[in-house]
């Protein structure tokens, strides 16, 4: 049984949380918000930065970074699992904040807090968002990329993503190169590698797409990372590169993720090699096209051709695939006496 005092200060952080939601029809937020923000309780602070964001309240951006270096101070202590902090550079990331200072020591922040093995950083996440927020601030091109080299090297996977779609977004070629590295030496997450390769056609420098088809045929993540990336791009000459590769040959998770990913691109070209993959492909294969199409743009579209092929494999499992994809699913009998 909870005790008087624990009971009523549970009543005074709930009295908190219900006025901070109040300020959403409050003629006067930015008063109520900023106050908020220098609360003790690291979690009012993370509602309020969401509310400033929410609300539009730039000219609380001070206030933020106030709040950011107050959490910082004593991380553990004052802002156990960040989420007042990583609130607050998503917020100021939201409000387009120019002023790179906060993300710049953002990006390099950790926080050891116990668990039950030893320790872990909970700071990953902020790492993450300081990446994708300084693209947007005033700092010079080549200053961003020398941040960002840091956040590649970062041994969190979130943070390695992060800075490669931040190299992307930066549209630099000096990032496509850095892109490029990454690429050749590898990196242990295929999130990564795929993250990392659809930025590469993403920046759409001289050379990306054979630069990337290169390491199509691996037998390894790298490959199959590849053949994704270029799957699911918006370029034609991506999806013919795939379908060429495809003639020569694959491995069954090779095809198996051409498949999948055509899906997810919205090209015609798309959908005409991912029935012919459903056409031509074994059962395991025509599954994941099924699904693939299921999930494209042109779903509806296809429902008939994709009942016409699938009923011509002759196959349950594809039958199986199409009815439960395109919502015909019936239940099946048991074979258990």
């Amino acid at each position: 049984m909870a005790t008087g005092k624990s009971a009523s200060g549970k009543a005074a952080f709930e009295k908190k949380l219900e006025a901070l939601r109040a300020l959403r029809q409050s003629s006067d937020a930015r008063t109520g918000v900023a106050k908020a923000l220098g609360d003790a309780s690291n979690y009012v602070v993370s509602k309020a930065a969401e509310m400033c964001a929410e609300l539009g309240l730039r000219e609380l951006a001070p206030e933020l970074v106030s709040a950011f270096d107050r959490l910082m101070a004593d991380g553990a202590k004052d802002d156990p699992q960040c989420w007042g902090k990583l609130a607050i550079v998503k917020a100021l990331g939201e409000m387009a904040w120019r002023s790179p200072e906060v993300f710049a020591r953002g990006l390099r922040y950790r926080q050891m807090e116990p668990v039950w093995s030893g320790t872990t950083d909970t700071a990953m996440g902020v790492r993450a968002a300081c990446a994708e927020a300084l693209v947007s601030t005033e700092l010079d091109g080549v200053s961003i990329l020398r941040l960002l080299v840091w956040a590649l090297g970062d041994d969190a996977k979130l943070v390695r993503v992060a800075a490669v779609g931040a190299l992307a977004q930066l549209s630099r070629w000096e990032g496509e190169l850095l892109l490029r590295q990454l690429a050749i030496r590898g990196d242990t997450e295929p999130e990564v590698m795929g993250a990392c390769l659809s930025g590469i056609l993403e920046l759409g420098e001289r050379g990306a797409l054979d630069f990337v088809a290169s390491f199509v045929g691996e037998d390894d993540a790298r490959g199959l990372e590849a053949i994704a990336a270029l799957a699911q791009s918006r370029h034609a000459e991506a999806i013919r590169a795939v379908m060429a590769r495809w003639e020569r040959g694959l491995g069954l998770e090779a095809q198996k993720t051409i498949a999948i990913s055509l899906g997810a691109s919205p090209l015609e070209e798309a959908r005409d090699a991912l029935l012919r993959v459903l056409g031509e492909a074994r059962a395991e294969v025509a599954v994941c096209a099924v699904t693939g199409l299921a999930s494209s743009r042109y779903r509806e579209e296809v429902r008939e051709r994709v009942r016409e092929i699938t009923a011509g494999k002759k196959d349950w499992r594809v039958t199986e695939a199409f009815q439960t994809e395109f919502g015909l699913a019936t239940p099946r009998m048991s074979l258990s006496l």
